[in-house]
């Protein structure tokens, strides 16, 4: 996270707050949606908030821009530079120039966009992985276990709430 301990305490403490907000916003957003791909983006502001939040938080605040609109704009922006190619590649550094200017964000600092969305994306491709491994290695078992799982996270234990009275 960077560095707001070079502001003053009351402005930190004001940005440490704005940013909270900020990222609350966007995962609330990508909570409620069901598309992967507007996640993913979700994702990456969030690393991007983490990396920079004098840069992000209060961008990701104003007005009426939304993560599906965020997505919006990168396929737009990737569309417009295939080149004829059907799959077009938009790399970490342009993905956070198109993101900044649709959030209105700034200064953009490449680098630090760059490497925040590196790293959410390792972190991405770590998580799937390791999901994929589990379903290759035992497709019906792993489908249960994480079944039976999501069903545990659901439930609770009254008894133990109550500690036996």
């Amino acid at each position: 996270m960077a560095d707001t301990m070079t502001l003053n305490p009351q402005a930190a403490a004001g940005i440490e707050e704005t940013a909270a907000r900020a990222m609350d916003r966007v995962r609330d957003e990508m909570a409620a949606t069901k598309k992967d791909s507007v996640r993913a983006v979700g994702e990456v502001l969030t690393a991007m908030l983490q990396a920079s939040p004098e840069t992000w938080a209060a961008a990701l605040l104003t007005g009426d821009r939304t993560l599906e609109g965020a997505y919006k704009a990168l396929e737009t922006y990737a569309r417009d530079h295939r080149a004829g190619a059907s799959c077009v590649y938009v790399g970490p550094t342009t993905a956070a120039r198109v993101l900044a200017e649709y959030y209105g964000a700034g200064p953009f600092e490449p680098q630090e966009a760059g490497a925040a969305m590196a790293g959410a994306a390792a972190d991405a491709a770590r998580e799937l992985d390791a999901e994929a491994r589990a379903m290759d290695a035992h497709p019906k078992p792993a489908r249960k276990a994480a079944k039976a799982e999501q069903s545990a996270r659901d439930e609770f234990d009254l008894d133990a709430l109550l500690g036996g009275l």
